[in-house]
């Protein structure tokens, strides 16, 4: 015998007024790219609104794996240890993205460009997943990257010289122009990559804070790779190449400060001032990026959100030591 269904009404009336605070969680695309870019630059980088997530995490780990000792005072704030463009070391393990594909394909791009060889793996789902058109581009520039049919593991050989090249994407792809755009910083010359459609500029926002030479013309960027890897975007204090070819031995360590939250908007500041500042002022000089505010007109600009960032000073990147650590 069958009992008729219960039939329940619920009437719903406008507040008075709400008030209170709400916590905008981390991003993850900012998150991973976050630990990436402090981990090869040479100094301390603090990150507040980090997104402790399983993936964020997987590359958290892969990170101290490969030499970088990273701290967590809490789970959204981590302070970096970054360790130079040319010193990362052999994990002498395979590494494991668990179901990070971000953190795979941008990985990729930068262990391509290492003196030693690198094996990545993933959960039963990521290892199904496509990594060819990452592998690809990265193959152009004379990179050793070899996947299973398509799909991970990959392995990738190191040692190899990489050369600048002119890439345009079959798809619009965020990750595989950051995969690119992170082995161009290795590369012997200027590496361009030309995108179908607008996709996350994450990557270009925070390599161009970190002094990196980049230009932007619509869908092409092109990324001229740096001689010494300044993170201003991460704030810290020290000396740039230019005070190391003096023999200036001002304090190579500082405390730097980037903002993985991303849900506020800000005004993008373009003064002349700024630009200056942000093309390579002098250690210890103070930079304020105010972000920019995003379009509502498109998802993929409204993608595109980032935090404002307060830098203070530069890094210089390692010097290759051919040791390859």
């Amino acid at each position: 015998m069958q009992t008729a269904p219960t039939t329940r009404k619920f009437e719903a009336h406008p507040a008075g007024s709400v008030s209170g605070a709400v916590v905008v969680p981390g991003d993850k695309s900012i998150s991973h790219r976050a630990l990436m870019l402090s981990g090869i630059a040479e100094g301390i980088s603090e990150v507040t609104g980090f997104l402790a997530s399983e993936d964020c995490l997987a590359t958290l780990t892969a990170m101290r794996a490969l030499g970088v000792h990273i701290e967590q005072p809490s789970p959204t704030h981590v302070v970096i240890h970054g360790v130079g463009l040319r010193g990362l070391q052999d994990a002498r393990r395979t590494l494991d993205m668990g179901n990070a594909g971000t953190a795979m394909r941008l990985f990729t791009g930068l262990l391509s460009a290492q003196a030693f060889d690198s094996q990545l793996i993933g959960d039963a789902s990521l290892m199904k997943r496509p990594m060819e058109r990452v592998a690809k581009p990265l193959r152009e520039m004379g990179a050793d990257v070899r996947t299973h049919g398509g799909t991970p593991p990959v392995d990738i050989g190191g040692g190899r010289k990489l050369r600048g090249i002119e890439y345009r994407m079959p798809v619009a792809s965020a990750q595989v122009k950051s995969a690119v755009l992170l082995a161009a910083l290795y590369a012997d010359s200027a590496t361009t990559v030309i995108a179908p459609a607008q996709s996350r500029d994450h990557s270009e926002r925070m390599l161009a804070s970190c002094g990196v030479h980049l230009n932007i013309d619509g869908l092409r960027a092109t990324l001229h790779p740096p001689r010494a890897h300044r993170c201003g975007t991460l704030g810290c204090r020290g000396r740039g190449l230019a005070d190391s070819e003096r023999g200036n031995e001002s304090d190579a360590h500082g405390l730097a400060r980037y903002s993985a939250q991303h849900g506020r908007e800000h005004r993008h500041t373009e003064s002349a001032r700024e630009r200056r500042r942000a093309g390579g002022g002098p250690a210890g000089s103070r930079i304020r990026i105010a972000g920019y505010s995003s379009s509502r007109a498109t998802r993929a600009a409204r993608n595109r959100r980032a935090s404002g960032v307060v830098h203070r000073g530069r890094l210089r990147g390692r010097r290759d030591r051919g040791d390859g650590r």
